[in-house]
């Protein structure tokens, strides 16, 4: 009996031990996949640029971009699924944007600048890493990074370092709020819609005091850019601030409350009163012009920032379509360096 049951212990050990491996294996495949598949070269890659409004009504066919999006944002579900469990009522943005509170120090060099900002639903920390200083008079390139990366400035490093683009430029990253240790923070915090937009208006609130102090140090030419929920920052502060020369929209557009409904899905709760998470996180009854100074890119195939509800809300503003994912738009950093700073570069001398 006593050797039965030790028998059992052995082989539920080892089938753990068996079943860790084999998850980590899946894990390294499917990360030598995703690099595998999508890191091309600029002009390696399919592309198009269209009117916004004419991607109403798109219906992509299923390709292994939307594939790898499920598989990432399936297996990260459970985070997601934190998003709003404890309500989905609010004040609105524009009351969220008034109440912050911090002071920006000085930038004079490089590193990072905790920040501690005061907002409707608290004290939040954030903060603004310097990457690179080349002085106040300089253009400026600002930063927003994804929803849940850590470290939350990889990826713009990541793409900085791919070239062959390098601009003589000051390169801010905003660090938004619960971005300091681990994926978990920001769904943890954002259990309220109020709260998430707290979050929101808190680094776009950032990125316009920096605008502000650059402008006042003689930085003449300014961009603000951002990928995924840093693409909706952006896109925040053309709508409420507009002070930047450029903005670059990266698998983002004006209709955040999509993404929680349908790309990845918030707390149940949540879900089951859409209407309230449209009232407060689809902005885009404030995108009422077409400005020039906006260019957007879009994935064809991203199935979180979904083409044919956020194509249209760029009105006939020219978006750049890539034949791409959520996360393959993010693995593409090659192509990003590209898209990113050749637009700064060529912008900044006109």
């Amino acid at each position: 009996m006593f050797e039965q049951v030790n028998n059992m212990k052995k082989f539920k050990k080892a089938a753990i031990v068996l079943a860790s491996i084999l998850a980590l294996f899946l894990i390294l495949a499917f990360a030598l996949l995703v690099f595998t598949v999508q890191n091309p070269l600029y002009h390696e890659l399919s592309k198009e640029i269209v009117p916004g409004k004419s991607l109403a009504g798109a219906s992509p066919a299923w390709s292994l971009h939307n594939g790898i999006d499920s598989i990432v944002f399936g297996l990260a579900s459970n985070q997601a699924q934190r998003f709003f469990r404890d309500g989905v009522q609010s004040e609105s943005i524009e009351n969220h944007l008034q109440a912050i509170q911090f002071s920006l120090p000085r930038i004079e060099k490089g590193g990072f600048y905790p920040l501690e900002v005061r907002t409707a639903d608290g004290s939040m920390q954030a903060g603004v890493m310097v990457l690179k200083w080349m002085g106040s008079s300089s253009p400026t390139f600002i930063y927003n990074h994804g929803a849940s990366q850590i470290p939350f400035d990889a990826l713009i490093r990541g793409i900085i370092q791919s070239g062959p683009h390098n601009p003589r430029a000051n390169i801010l990253v905003v660090r938004t709020p619960f971005h300091t240790e681990s994926r978990a923070e920001l769904g943890e915090a954002s259990n309220t819609v109020s709260r998430f937009l707290a979050i929101l208006a808190t680094s776009t609130r950032i990125n316009e005091s920096l605008i502000q102090q650059m402008r006042k140090s003689g930085s003449e030419f300014i961009v603000v850019a951002g990928l995924s929920m840093g693409g909706y920052i952006a896109n925040l502060h053309r709508m409420y601030f507009n002070t930047s020369d450029l903005y670059l929209p990266v698998a983002a557009g004006t209709n955040f409350a999509d993404a929680f409904l349908h790309g990845s899905p918030a707390h149940p709760a949540a879900t089951a009163q859409p209407d309230a998470i449209r009232k407060h996180l689809d902005f885009s009854g404030s995108w009422k012009d077409t400005p020039r100074n906006v260019i957007p890119l879009l994935g064809r195939y991203d199935g979180i920032t979904r083409i044919e509800i956020q194509g249209p809300g760029y009105g006939a503003i020219p978006v750049e379509v890539w034949d791409t994912g959520h996360i393959t738009t993010a693995t593409s950093v090659q192509a990003l360096n590209e898209f990113l700073f050749r637009h700064f570069e060529e912008d900044s001398k006109d």
